[in-house]
């Protein structure tokens, strides 16, 4: 495990519950493309790289709407090879268009984590936009599926797909953001 994870779960951030879980799965799936919506801080991009550096394969997109400078600074710079950064609005169809270069035209992404606009529309449209490019059999994550303060659980009850809701990871004794896994069926021709 990277020594560094420590640092991310100790971060007191609304993704703090779920860095371990969030590391743990990108270990084990060994994703070779994942697509990130939204950076802020980097806790959620650090644990991502550090779980694709220790499995020494993949491709980490991130889209953000604002410059994340520093979000590898020196005690991250070796995940660099790992990562490939989007400036640009996630709903603007360039940026959308961006994270379909950052692939290959044959492939698709392996696991999507959507953790960006909190708001409806801005959260369906992410949706909506990215599920696409995600593989069959891949898997949608989501964060802040139950905080009553986001409009994320208002997407999160549509889906259709095969789900699994984390409902523990109290922030604040306050907040409860909870975390979505979302398997995406293995055949095309299901209703989202």
């Amino acid at each position: 495990m990277d020594a560094r994870l420590k640092q991310q779960k100790e971060y007191p951030r609304a993704m703090r519950p779920y860095v371990l879980t969030l590391y743990e799965m990108v270990r084990e799936v060994k994703p070779e493309r994942v697509l990130e919506i939204g950076v802020q801080n980097g806790q959620s991009t650090k644990t991502i790289l550090m779980a694709l550096g220790m499995n020494k394969n993949g491709r980490l997109v991130s889209i953000d709407h604002k410059r994340r400078h520093g979000v590898l600074d020196q005690d991250y710079s070796d995940l660099k090879q790992y990562w490939t950064f989007i400036l640009g609005s996630s709903h603007l169809p360039e940026t959308l268009q961006a994270a379909r270069h950052a692939i290959k035209d044959d492939q698709q992404y392996d696991m999507l984590f959507i953790d960006g606009d909190h708001k409806m529309p801005g959260i369906q449209q992410d949706w909506d936009n990215y599920e696409p490019l995600v593989k069959p059999g891949g898997l949608i994550l989501m964060h802040d599926i139950y905080n009553k303060n986001e409009d994320v659980s208002q997407v999160w009850e549509k889906i259709k797909y095969k789900k699994l809701g984390f409902n523990w990871g109290w922030v604040r004794t306050t907040v409860l953001p909870g975390f979505g896994i979302v398997k995406k069926p293995p055949y095309e021709n299901l209703q989202r």
